[in-house]
């Protein structure tokens, strides 16, 4: 039996902290690995890059690492409903940990399904710079990590460059987030 740990999110873009984030919680739970799981429609998210870019760049990261996967599934979002039973299909047998960020914990409890979700996968969190701890009706695995502080929006606007030497060619070269490596 494996143990996997199933990272879903936004992923635009994917940058240092998602990574730290992974590996924490690899070495923190005993993980035997990490499969991103991008949302092509994420919950009240407007004007995200498009899912093949953001695919892309998840290509970047888990490229060289063999303990780290990508997968998508036909749902627009990570759905309670539809998602897990997926899951707990494609990997029977093995134990799932949920990884999420603290600013998507905090509203775990209000997802359709989440008494359901929460039964059947041990969330870990990943503490954000800032963020409160989320209070959750079950036992939780809170990793503050080295890459807290990073942001996506910050890397968009260009106020931070934490991601992977990869990814930033790929946002250079196809001129997203109207920036440029300075």
């Amino acid at each position: 039996m494996a143990r996997i740990g199933i990272f879903a999110g936004t992923f635009d873009p994917v940058h240092n902290g998602h990574v730290a984030f992974a590996l924490a919680a690899m070495n923190d739970c005993h993980l035997d690995s990490v499969v991103f799981l991008p949302e092509r429609e994420p919950r009240g998210k407007h004007g995200v890059t498009p899912i093949g870019h953001r695919v892309a760049m998840l290509e970047c990261v888990v490229a060289d690492r063999p303990d780290f996967s990508l997968l998508q599934l036909a749902e627009p979002q990570f759905d309670v409903r539809a998602t897990l039973p997926q899951l707990q299909r494609r990997f029977a047998g093995d134990e799932l940990f949920l990884l999420v960020g603290s600013d998507v914990a905090a509203h775990i409890v209000r997802w359709d399904g989440a008494k359901e979700l929460l039964a059947a996968m041990e969330v870990v969190i990943g503490q954000r710079a800032g963020d409160p701890l989320p209070q959750l009706p079950v036992s939780t695995i809170v990793l503050p990590t080295v890459q807290a502080h990073v942001a996506a929006s910050d890397i968009r606007s260009g106020l931070s460059q934490d991601i992977a030497p990869d990814v930033r060619k790929y946002i250079d070269a196809h001129h997203l987030y109207g920036m440029a490596t300075p």
